[in-house]
């Protein structure tokens, strides 16, 4: 605010600038497409949807993550034709939406098949170690046995004066190693955690987080910039990681990965956002790893659906995660060449040249003038998106792997176009909180004098505009639009510190 731009009763008519109205809050999004989901898990969502009465993007992102993470890095894939560049399918995804939404709810039906795969894995594990226990006393016990043979065997020989020998000492076989336990999700790790769940699980994990703002935020602290740089590494899921801690030495992994899905209050996400985009901490490009964010419009429809859950096709979908988590690389047609990390499928032809169309339209879009740093930013992590949902989609619908074809690559640029207004309206939300705090004054500005001053606005006490900086931040909105008019002006006839006043525009009186 220059505080220079109104004097209403001097001005004529045609010198008052024409107000902007303040508008919806965010930017639009569109619908849900269901059908760019896998043919396998599209009539799972639908239904689970329309019990839970959510939008089914509550359940089909957590759904695609989750298919992500099934795979892991026993298949990547090679989005160029020739080049060496190679992608993992796992994914970061964030839900966003007011309590009321389901958030919670639909996260977790979209992740059942995971979990349910999970807790079979766990009762394996039991059953594991109880045979490993068992096997570790028998090793102990025949050990034992043969430390005993070999001092019979000595004292036999210093008796004799003889030498000592092997003969007759029992071959007590191999000891036993403790099974690793198999995980495919978790919740509340430490970075190390992580990374010893990882070590045990190469392929990688997914990370659910109920609050993800929860998770973000402490990251962004100068004492966890190692755990920052550890989950950053994981996104790429290409490459190791080393441990190097006194009292525990060195700590090798020959690989991290994770997926993520988390779930985010509007608020909140807005204030991170906010922190995120002005070149602070969170300046690097850890928010916009979460390209698979979706922050729908509440739906004021709603219907009391009560009936049994289409128990075929949570079938058909629980199938494919099973199949998924079981892929072997050759019997999909994946294969591994000399300096590759892992094995991979292709495009096939339809499949690369549309590839190509996409990609070039891509890398002008972010190269465009204009557009902010953040959803830049965003937007490149798209080059690993859309191949690994194509990936995904190839793998879920079609058993027999082989070149991921264009249909599947056609669903994953179907993806791009609904995802990128949701990340216009995440990073939009920057400035959500001085909007709705703006509003509100504009909303009682009857009950301001004429003219009026921020500290006339604080000493209200509204919700939002509590402080000092909060009040500029919303009365700055309002002279942006035109809505209000400012002037700074002398306290004092004999002059003193300036402040700013603030009227009516009135050609905003109607609006």
């Amino acid at each position: 605010m220059d505080g220079d731009n109104f004097c209403p009763a001097a001005a004529g008519a045609d010198q008052i600038p024409d107000p902007i109205p303040l508008g919806n809050d965010l930017p639009p999004v569109p619908r849900f497409p269901l059908e760019i989901l896998p043919r396998a898990f599209l009539p799972w969502v639908t239904d689970a949807a329309e019990r839970m009465q959510c939008p089914p993007e509550f359940i089909a992102v957590p759904v695609m993550a989750a298919a992500g993470a099934s795979i892991g890095r026993r298949c990547a894939i090679h989005p160029k034709r020739w080049d060496d560049w190679l992608i993992t399918p796992n994914l970061w995804a964030a839900i966003v939406g007011r309590p009321s939404t389901m958030k919670s709810p639909a996260i977790n039906a979209g992740l059942g098949p995971l979990r349910r795969l999970e807790a079979i894995a766990s009762q394996e594990h039991a059953k594991a170690l109880e045979s490993y226990e068992i096997a570790a006393e028998k090793f102990e016990a025949r050990k034992a046995a043969a430390k005993s043979v070999l001092r019979g065997n000595a004292k036999k020989a210093m008796q004799g004066g003889g030498a000592a020998g092997d003969e007759g000492f029992p071959d007590i076989g191999q000891k036993p190693l403790p099974p690793r336990p198999t995980r495919f999700i978790t919740n509340d790790a430490t970075y190390e955690a992580a990374g010893a769940i990882m070590g045990d699980n190469p392929n990688g994990i997914l990370v659910l987080r109920d609050e993800l703002v929860g998770f973000l935020a402490p990251l962004d602290r100068q004492e966890n910039a190692a755990a920052r740089g550890f989950w950053l590494e994981s996104y790429n899921g290409l490459g190791g990681y080393t441990f190097d801690r006194i009292g525990r030495g060195t700590v090798r992994l020959d690989a991290v990965c994770a997926g993520f899905v988390g779930g985010v209050q509007p608020a909140r996400l807005a204030a991170y956002v906010k922190d995120a985009t002005s070149g602070g901490a969170g300046d690097d490009g850890l928010l916009q790893r979460f390209s698979m964010t979706v922050w729908p419009d509440a739906d004021p429809n709603w219907e009391d659906v009560d009936r049994y859950p289409d128990t075929a096709a949570r079938r058909t979908a629980a199938a494919v995660f099973e199949r998924l988590v079981k892929i072997e690389p050759k019997a999909i047609g994946a294969s591994k060449g000399e300096f590759d990390e892992l094995p991979s499928l292709s495009f096939d032809p339809e499949a690369q040249e549309a590839f190509g169309e996409w990609r070039e339209k891509l890398e002008r879009d972010v190269r465009r003038e204009g557009l902010h740093p953040a959803i830049e930013s965003h937007f490149t992590k798209y080059r690993k998106l859309v191949p690994a949902l194509a990936l995904i989609t190839h793998l879920a619908d079609a058993p027999d792997g082989g070149p991921v074809s264009v249909d599947a690559m056609v669903s994953a640029m179907a993806w791009d176009e609904y995802l990128r207004p949701h990340a216009e309206r995440v990073y939009g939300s920057a400035t959500m909180p001085e909007r709705a705090a703006a509003k509100v004054v504009w909303n009682r500005r009857a009950t301001l004098p004429d003219p009026f001053t921020g500290r006339d606005v604080q000493r209200r006490g509204w919700v939002g505009l509590g402080d000092a900086e909060a009040v500029t931040a919303a009365l700055g909105v309002l002279v942006e639009h035109n809505l209000i008019l400012s002037k700074m002006v002398l306290t004092t006839a004999m002059g003193g510190r300036p402040t700013v006043e603030f009227r009516l525009n009135p050609k905003a009186a109607s609006l």
